[in-house]
């Protein structure tokens, strides 16, 4: 009677790692499958910031010392480019130093954000590519 107990328990144990043995096999496939997954979303995610990288364009916006009426405000600017959309916009200044000379240039420039897809025809319209400074 013995002999019988051990040898069902001995069958159990076997019937138990090869259940512990097959779960094992399916997670490892799981984890092969969402691997892939995550690599078929990171290179679409890849393929989209190509598509859609941006640049800044600016152009001064005409604005001289003394004469606080003398810039052109950055919405009527935008209108320049109608055709393209924009992502955002500021006032910036481009940080050269000047003469402070009435009359004389502010350095005060209008920054649009568009597609860099759209440089091309931003740079016919009189926009030039701001180049960011890496630090």
């Amino acid at each position: 009677m013995g002999r019988i107990t051990r040898e069902r328990g001995v069958s159990s144990i076997k019937i138990l790692l090869l259940i512990f043995f097959v779960l094992n096999l399916s997670g490892l496939s799981s984890c092969t499958n969402s691997d892939t997954k995550n690599d078929d979303k990171k290179e679409s995610s890849r393929k989209m910031e190509v598509q859609e990288a941006r640049v800044f364009v600016f152009k001064y916006d005409g604005s001289l010392q003394c004469e606080k009426e003398s810039r052109i405000p950055i919405e009527v600017m935008q209108r320049q480019l109608d055709n393209i959309k924009i992502f955002s916009s500021e006032s910036k200044n481009d940080g050269l130093f000047r003469s402070q000379v009435c009359g004389s240039p502010t350095g005060q420039m209008n920054v649009y954000e568009i597609l860099e897809t759209d440089f091309k025809a931003a740079k016919k319209l009189g926009f030039k590519k701001l180049e960011m400074d890496k630090k």
